[in-house]
């Protein structure tokens, strides 16, 4: 699922259109084309697991950014030297970056971290990409949720002084 899916299903039912409209019969091969540069694999959970298994014990640990979506740090390095410029929200659909269950509460400070270390001008967009995260969980803030958000809000605005800590539900 998700927005290329979708993207990929309109372009597909548009060139229907447009065929059926100019008389031409050519089945559309949208949905199997493989997109420039796209690695032609599969990618699946268990798969990243064998991968990050492959590595030295003691490096796994410190070299994860995101737990939740299992992103190593080299993995960030490597989308900011090859893709210029990057926010995070780039990054987060790159890599998912602060899509797993914490909701960016963990690895957008890391990330951003690296990216002051790489880019020679780095986004400025951390608050921007929390409120973002949070606008889906601001619903569903109860419960198991609602104590991951203020976890969140406590370890940004006490722990790290981050001067707009994702307080506010607007």
């Amino acid at each position: 699922g998700g927005k290329l899916t979708t993207f990929r299903l309109m372009a597909q039912e548009c060139l229907d259109v447009v065929c059926m409209r100019l008389g031409r019969s050519v089945e559309c091969s949208t949905a199997t084309t493989p997109l420039e540069q796209a690695d032609r694999r599969f990618f699946a959970l268990p798969m990243r697991h064998r991968q990050l298994a492959h590595r030295e014990r003691g490096d796994i640990a410190s070299d994860l950014i995101c737990e939740c979506e299992f992103v190593p740090r080299e993995d960030i390095r490597r989308t900011l030297a090859a893709d210029s410029p990057q926010t995070l929200d780039d990054l987060r659909r790159d890599l998912r970056i602060g899509m797993g269950p914490c909701q960016a509460g963990f690895c957008a400070f890391r990330t951003a971290e690296i990216m002051a270390q790489v880019l020679p001008q780095p986004s400025q967009d951390l608050a921007a990409f929390l409120h973002e995260r949070w606008k889906g969980l601001r619903p569903v803030a109860w419960g198991d949720t609602l104590e991951q958000m203020e976890l969140t809000r406590r370890l940004y605005a006490e722990l790290l002084g981050f001067s707009q800590p994702p307080d506010r539900f607007s």
